[in-house]
């Protein structure tokens, strides 16, 4: 009776991981897709509005559908609105190492954000449009590859977790 519960529970968890992973890739790649439609928001705000940045972050979280996006830009817009000695570029920077921590970006999508971060309210006008322009570039580059990294992998993930449960199973029948 235990061997038969215990066959269930490796099945049940080499299954369950199977099909976790290419979940991880999906939610990786719809928080680069709404990232990416949040830049443009962003590139927009700067273009043709004449908000601050800080109102900015404002309007792209409330227009965001992606969770991690939303927490993102209203963090930024938080800690600006709150402190008055609070340097952009660093907040800019906790926020992207808290998305990396909770593994939603890579390091080096993360190193393109923080660089993008860098430079964000200290250009002007043009220069942030090109750097924002930059920065979609990669994102879609990014985003390309994890697509095909998910559609690649993510049958050949759900059907691996499957196989090496049944396989220990096998094995310990």
């Amino acid at each position: 009776m235990v061997k038969i519960i215990g066959m269930i529970l490796v099945f049940g968890g080499a299954t369950a991981i199977g099909f976790y992973l290419p979940g991880l890739l999906k939610k990786k790649l719809e928080f680069l897709v709404n990232f990416r439609q949040s830049v443009y928001l962003l590139r927009n705000e700067i273009n043709y509005s004449i908000n601050t940045l800080v109102v900015s972050f404002l309007n792209i979280f409330e227009r965001s559908n992606n969770q991690y996006v939303k927490n993102f830009f209203l963090e930024i817009y938080e800690q600006l609105e709150n402190k008055d000695s609070v340097n952009l570029r660093n907040v800019w920077e906790v926020g992207i190492d808290d998305l990396s921590n909770k593994e939603i970006i890579n390091e080096n999508e993360k190193k393109y954000l923080k660089s993008f971060g860098n430079s964000l309210g200290y250009l002007d006008k043009e220069m942030q449009l090109k750097n924002i322009d930059l920065l979609i570039e990669s994102l879609d580059e990014s985003i390309k590859r994890l697509k095909e990294n998910y559609e690649k992998h993510s049958k050949l993930y759900s059907r691996m977790g499957i196989l090496v449960g049944l396989m220990v199973v096998v094995v310990m029948f």
